[in-house]
Order: structure tokens, then C-alpha cells, then sequence
């Protein structure tokens, strides 16, 4: 998976706890409101839905130790689509501090996750997915930060992954992608 591709593992790990953590949704989430308060489990975790840049600046501001940013790719751009408008990614990446654990799951981010971890000398960071859809992404988040408040970040993740790997079939997911297909087209 891209994501485990692009954290690179670090000697002394942070232990980062939920109450510590930030998850911005970009998208206009009206249909997945309920898939984001379902699947991710408020456990003190600052979610933000609608997520403008100034967002951002705010939880970082407020000391989130691990942001992960959900949003859109503008296809043939570098810009990211928060809810206000898009940001040019340099732009972005000026933004998030270097003591700041960063995951995106914006499709396509790979190669920006890798641009910044290789600019900084602190902090994991990670990006995926354009292999999850939103619901995907909205369930295996849940994992992760169920996983936090006992494991370091990478043990976490290794564990929310293998959680999410091996979870019953739910019929509903399909549903979810199906009406999510459905929406994109129509």
C-alpha cells in the first residue's frame, strides 16, 4: 500500500494520543456525514468536516500532534481541494510544521508525502490512497485511531491495517461505494 511506502520508520516513534489528533474532511460531506461519524469514533479526536485552509492553520495552532487531511486531487494540478477552494500543494506544505505527524489520503499524494518527508527532519508522514474509497478510508481511520492511545504511531497503524485486512465483509461498504459511484455520475 502507498501509505506504508511512504512512512518512513523512525527510531524513537511518537506516541501520539487521539486527544492529540486532528482529521480534516475536505470533501462536502453531506451523504458521508454519517459514515464519518459512524467510522470515526470522536474518542477525542478534533473532526473537522467541511475543512478550509484556515482549519488547518487552527489545528495546528491548537497543538494536534497528527493531522490526517482527507480531500480531493484537482486532476492535472498540484493543488489539494479544501472545502473554501484549492491550495496550490508548496503552499500547503509550508504550512504544516516539521514536530507535526502529516497523513494525507488524497488521491494520488504520494509523491507530495515523499517530497515532504524528505524536506524535513522530524515527524512521520504519510500519503495514500487513491486504492480506498472514501468509505474505505473513513473505516480504516477508525482502526488508526482506535489504535493510538496503546501503540506508537507505525505500531498503531501496523495494527489498524491488519484490523482492516482482516474485518468481516460488511454488504453495507459495498452499498456505500455503490452510492458513491452513483453520486460521482449522476
Amino acid at each position: 500500500m502507498e501509505l506504508s511506502r511512504t512512512l518512513r520508520a523512525l527510531n524513537n516513534p511518537p506516541t501520539i494520543r487521539s486527544t492529540e489528533t486532528a482529521v480534516l474532511l475536505c470533501p462536502p460531506l453531506d451523504f458521508w456525514r454519517f459514515i464519518a461519524h459512524r467510522f470515526i469514533s470522536p474518542q477525542g479526536v478534533d473532526l473537522v468536516e467541511h475543512a478550509r485552509l484556515l482549519d488547518l492553520r487552527n489545528v495546528f495552532t491548537n497543538g494536534a500532534r497528527l493531522v490526517f487531511l482527507v480531500a480531493h486531487h484537482i486532476a492535472r494540478s498540484d493543488c489539494i481541494e479544501f472545502f473554501d477552494g484549492p491550495i496550490q500543494w508548496t503552499e500547503l506544505r509550508s504550512l504544516i510544521p516539521n514536530n507535526v505527524a502529516f497523513v494525507s489520503f488524497v488521491c494520488h499524494s504520494g509523491h507530495w508525502a515523499e517530497d515532504l518527508r524528505d524536506g524535513r527532519g522530524a515527524g512521520p508522514v504519510g500519503g495514500a490512497s487513491h486504492l480506498m474509497s472514501l468509505s474505505h478510508v473513513l473505516i480504516f481511520l477508525d482502526y488508526w485511531l482506535a489504535e493510538l492511545d496503546s501503540a506508537d504511531f507505525f505500531k498503531a497503524r501496523d495494527a489498524a491495517m491488519s484490523k482492516y485486512l482482516s474485518r468481516p465483509f460488511d454488504p453495507r461498504e459495498v452499498i456505500l461505494d455503490d452510492a458513491r459511484s452513483s453520486t460521482r455520475s449522476g
